[in-house]
């Protein structure tokens, strides 16, 4: 099988043979663009279907009185191109500097655990896989956002599955909403398929894969609460 079928064999196999995927990736058998492709082409695809398919002046009425601005000034700040050029550049940024960050933090655990065989590559390969059940994420949305009675809805919203749509309730302007709306299922399911990579990579205890995996989100959160 060429690496491309196996690749993308493996964007399903990643969801329940992730211990095959991984050994796939370490033996470079995988081609590692294609998942990122798909989960960034995906969500940049539905930000475009949401602006161009939501009731936009309700949109930015209800902007407008969440922000506090009068409503000729509101369709100056919340324009429709500008929304989801930001919408996109915002979450593209951010799960790219995360990628980046933590594929540097594995790298320098795999030096000290003393496997130097590991590249930087490597564990950017790692990451891209284990993030990759996000896809999932993205087409609930889609599919809720389908299911809606009408457009008028906050993209925020379409997010049921975070612990803000399931037990606070911030409102968005609430300084910890942010916060509770990426806390979702799929974030310890990205972490755990981590721990799986790293244990097997590095042959090492699951209890000393679930600390080294799981430390990074958590010391973030903690940083991000108290400076929220």
């Amino acid at each position: 099988m060429n690496s491309i079928a196996l690749t993308v064999q493996s964007l399903s196999l990643i969801l329940f043979r992730p211990d095959t995927v991984f050994n796939d990736v370490e033996s470079k058998k995988l081609n590692t663009l294609i998942p990122l492709l798909v989960s960034f082409s995906l969500s940049i695809w539905f930000v475009f279907y949401y602006y161009n398919t939501v009731d936009f002046n309700w949109l930015v009425s209800e902007m407008a009185i969440r922000y506090g601005y009068a409503p000729e000034e509101a369709s100056d700040y919340f324009s429709k191109n500008g929304m989801i050029g930001f919408t996109i550049v915002y979450q593209l940024f951010i799960n790219f500097v995360v990628l980046i960050l933590y594929s540097l933090y594995l790298y320098f655990v795999s030096v000290i655990f003393g496997d130097t065989k590991k590249q930087y590559s490597d564990w950017w390969s790692l990451l891209v896989w284990s993030y990759f059940p996000n896809v999932i994420l993205v087409l609930s949305m889609i599919t809720y956002y389908l299911l809606q009675d009408s457009n008028m809805v906050f993209y925020e919203n379409l997010n049921f599955m975070s612990l803000n749509a399931l037990v606070t309730g911030f409102p968005v302007t609430h300084k910890y909403a942010n916060i509770a709306t990426t806390l979702t299922p799929f974030i310890f399911w990205n972490l755990f398929l981590v721990s799986i990579g790293v244990r097997k990579w590095l042959d090492i205890s699951y209890a000393a894969s679930f600390l080294i995996a799981f430390s990074p989100a958590l010391v973030g959160y903690i940083i991000w609460f108290f400076v929220a």
